[in-house]
């Protein structure tokens, strides 16, 4: 109910906007054409629309799992999004791994796992809010 709400704000990347457009993404071209719809400002709806994105933020299952990978005291980066794909749609990469474009190890977005544990100083989350078939 609450992204049917603010159905007005979805944005489709077309064009250059679109993530895949280039051939070391082809595996996430979808049709070509249709791109992956974004609807940012969730945190921000009036209530009862913000309150279940609100509650993903300190979601008592989620709160161990993101303190065991990233520490206490974290921070949220920016706004999250809400993403769309219909049919035919491109893919996308989160946060497109721990190379720069130039193919330079992005110390920032690296993790490793050292004695049995993961670590990292950025962690991307996505939380599937539909059901999704194979």
């Amino acid at each position: 109910a609450a992204v049917a709400a603010h159905e007005e704000g979805f944005h489709e990347r077309k064009g250059g906007l679109r993530l895949s457009g280039d051939s070391s993404a082809a595996a996430l071209t979808g049709d070509g054409h249709t791109g992956r719809q974004d609807l940012g400002g969730c945190l921000g709806w009036p209530e009862p629309h913000c309150a279940p994105f609100r509650g993903l933020l300190n979601h008592p299952a989620l709160i161990p799992i993101v303190e065991d990978i990233v520490g206490k005291g974290y921070r949220l980066d920016h706004m999250p999004l809400v993403l769309r794909q219909e049919k035919g749609a491109e893919g996308f990469h989160l946060h497109g791994g721990a190379t720069m474009a130039d193919g330079e190890w992005d110390h920032s977005l690296e993790y490793s796992c050292r004695h049995g544990r993961v670590h990292t100083m950025l962690l991307g989350m996505t939380v599937q809010l539909t059901d999704v078939g194979p």
